[in-house]
């Protein structure tokens, strides 16, 4: 072997190791990364005492939060109100005929409270209106079993 094919075989080893290294570096951050959020999302949940409903939950669709009789936005968690009164309902799909074409369908959920707040929650692909629609009766079978004792519909 020549001295020249010598230096090339180790300079390749050396670009090998140096490749290596830098996927493991790479890696490394993309582990120390998720394992960061994992932790953060068990402090969050520790904090608010484990009552934060998943992010695949059928409140998020909604827009809300129901914990102890009372809703809670979904995004900002400001207080919207009691869940006894309240109603769910939800706009009519359009935009199915595209569907066929690649297009998307679109509606939108709104949750009314006895307050006078509405929650207004945007879908845009079938599948999310399909669960939505669940959802909303759902909602107001909860919302029909939270009333208070004594109260009759009119």
């Amino acid at each position: 072997m020549s001295a020249t094919a010598g230096l090339a075989a180790r300079l390749r080893a050396a670009l090998e190791t140096s490749r290596r290294n830098r996927d493991i570096a790479t890696q490394t951050r993309a582990d120390y990364a998720r394992h960061r959020q994992e932790a953060e999302r068990r402090e969050r949940r520790d904090r608010d005492g484990g009552q934060r409903a998943r992010p695949d939950d059928w409140q998020q669709r909604l827009g809300i939060q129901v914990r102890g009789g009372q809703a809670w936005e979904w995004a900002s968690g400001k207080l919207l109100g009691p869940v006894a009164g309240a109603h769910a309902g939800m706009t009519p799909a359009f935009g199915l005929a595209d569907l066929v074409a690649g297009g998307r369908a679109k509606a939108s959920t709104h949750v009314a409270f006895t307050s006078g707040v509405v929650v207004i929650t945007s879908l845009d692909n079938s599948r999310a209106i399909s669960q939505a629609q669940t959802d909303v009766v759902r909602f107001n079978a909860l919302a029909g079993a939270c009333r208070p004792a004594g109260a009759h519909d009119r």
